[in-house]
């Protein structure tokens, strides 16, 4: 019986999706979209703002709906991908997995980055998987899905470490990335999550090239400490790289699977 028509028929299935759905209920209900358009239209455009209220709130529903169903759909994908001999059936009637479920109902609110959904979607599946069963931080790793945005996730995907290279090198030769004015506020979130270490990079200081032959001259000893005392002066680099607890984080939302 296939990993789907299974846990469909659970009573526990339609708990949850019921729960789920008042879930969602509630959420736009204290966002209360109908009453921040009111409030945010002038005086004069509220008999406009009726029609785009209700227009506006039942967009908001379907948007909703259709990005849980997206979320739902990848989890369901995942766990056909693994096979069913590594899933932990128990697991979908834990505690965890419903504060997990709710959570990633809340999140699907608020962004409309399909990667994002995927990211969601494979969190739910993995949790089940033999893999992942002693994880501790599975919740963690779910709350920081929340704080990023596409350029972060672009980021993430240049930190990778190169799937061409042998396993026994791959992590160590993994990139770093220097800092940079257009990438140094990215890196900085990444690494303030703990996704990306930040280390220094000492400025290389040449050393110069004197004779051999015969002791050098006052305006040679000169030129060369003018050269390492330059040479000092250069501020060291920031650079950053995917730390283990970046690495553990993309294994556990399957990063690899989501396409660019």
């Amino acid at each position: 019986m296939a990993i789907d028509d299974e846990f469909e028929k659970q009573d526990l299935a339609r708990e949850l999706a019921n729960g789920a759905q008042k879930t969602a209920e509630e959420i736009i209900v204290h966002s209360q979209i109908v009453g921040l358009i009111s409030w945010f239209l002038p005086p004069s455009l509220l008999a406009v703002g009726a029609a785009v209220n209700a227009g506006f709130t039942q967009l908001a529903n379907k948007r909703f709906y259709a990005r849980l169903e997206e979320m739902r759909n990848g989890m369901h994908a995942r766990l056909q991908e693994v096979g069913e001999s590594k899933v932990d059936k128990d697991w979908f009637q834990s505690e965890e997995f419903q504060t997990m479920l709710f959570e990633a109902a809340r999140q699907v609110t608020a962004t409309a980055d399909r990667k994002k959904i995927a990211m969601l979607g494979n969190a739910l599946a993995n949790g089940s998987i033999a893999g992942f069963s002693t994880e501790s931080r599975k919740e963690l790793f779910l709350q920081i899905i929340r704080d990023l945005t596409p350029q972060h996730i672009a980021m993430l995907r240049r930190l990778l470490p190169d799937d061409s290279m042998s396993t026994e090198i791959r992590w160590r030769a993994r990139p770093t990335l220097a800092e940079k004015d257009e990438d140094l506020a990215v890196l900085q979130m990444l690494a303030a999550n703990g996704l990306v270490t930040e280390f220094l990079k000492e400025a290389h200081v040449p050393v110069p090239r004197l004779s051999s032959y015969r002791s050098p001259s006052t305006s040679e000893s000169a030129h060369a400490l003018k050269q390492i005392v330059k040479g000092l002066k250069v501020p060291p680099k920031r650079m950053f790289r995917l730390g283990e607890f970046g690495r553990d984080f993309l294994d556990f939302v399957s990063f690899s699977r989501i396409p660019e």
